[in-house]
């Protein structure tokens, strides 16, 4: 059977419109995979019109219609869920670091209510409101950053390191709004109120210490270590001294005071860390 010139023309049309159609794909896959499915579909069109002609293409574009929407529409969710992720991951890392400031300052607010002289009380608002940032609003800051760790990191350190950063943040925030219920009526609240904190703190350092060993991080692999073991540290040696001896833990704000800087200084630089490392692959499709 003979094809008149019309017909051929047919397949070269059918390739321009099919290399139309793969502009709607996203930029990063047309540019990896465009060339390569235009090739195949060319290959295809030839073959069906060898064997069916006009029907041969048309049953073709048929089916490459179907396959062709849905895989369209894959692509774009996919690039939305990394665009997602890119996102969070970025404002994770700020979370860390607004985590470190409302976690020293109740520090900043003790020592101004301790050593500075102020007859008319108008520093008191302030030290009032940074104890309330730092076992309030530190938890949900540091479980927001612990989500983003385990979304950039959690699939390299396996599922131990994913569940670990998972159970801090939950438990972390869980324990210290079960004290924030409990503060005005038993004392147990108030030892609530701080434990949130060196819950996920812990979890943290646990995290670390499996960054250490997988290395999933491109530098400084101890940073999660440092980040989170100072606080629950202090917090379980001076429950175990104040527990064993009924004494208050000797130079107690000193010593935290120290603690503090060093957790901050770690947290900070962590969430520095995690909100500049988004994933290439994510950067590009983004």
């Amino acid at each position: 059977m003979t094809r008149n010139p019309s017909d051929a023309n047919l397949v070269s049309f059918s390739v321009g419109v099919y290399q139309l159609l793969l502009n709607m794909y996203p930029t990063q896959f047309r540019q990896e995979y465009g060339a390569d499915m235009l090739q195949v579909f060319r290959d295809c069109c030839l073959r069906a019109f060898h064997h069916g002609g006009k029907i041969g293409i048309l049953k073709l574009w048929i089916i490459t219609l179907l396959d062709f929407l849905r895989s369209v529409l894959t692509e774009h969710m996919q690039k939305e869920i990394d665009m997602s992720k890119s996102s969070f991951i970025r404002l994770s890392g700020w979370s860390l670091i607004l985590g470190a400031v409302t976690f020293s300052l109740f520090l900043l607010g003790d020592y101004i209510e301790n050593n500075v002289y102020d007859p008319f009380r108008r520093f008191q608002a302030f030290s009032e409101y940074s104890f309330l940032l730092s076992v309030w609003v530190t938890p949900i800051l540091l479980g927001v950053g612990l989500l983003g760790l385990r979304t950039r990191y959690g699939n390299k350190t396996g599922s131990f390191g994913k569940n670990i950063l998972l159970l801090g943040a939950i438990s972390g925030i869980t324990v210290n709004l079960l004290g924030a219920l409990l503060a005005s009526n038993t004392e147990w609240g108030w030892l609530l109120l701080f434990t949130g904190n060196g819950v996920l703190l812990a979890c943290l350092a646990i995290f670390g210490g499996i960054a250490m060993r997988v290395k999933p991080m491109q530098r400084w692999n101890s940073l999660p270590l440092l980040a989170g073991i100072w606080y629950p540290t202090f917090f379980l040696i001076a429950a175990i001294y104040i527990l064993t001896t009924n004494r208050p833990f000797p130079n107690a704000l000193n010593q935290f005071s120290l603690i503090t800087i060093l957790q901050g200084i770690a947290l900070i630089m962590l969430g520095f860390e995690l909100q500049g490392d988004v994933p290439e692959k994510i950067l590009a499709t983004a």
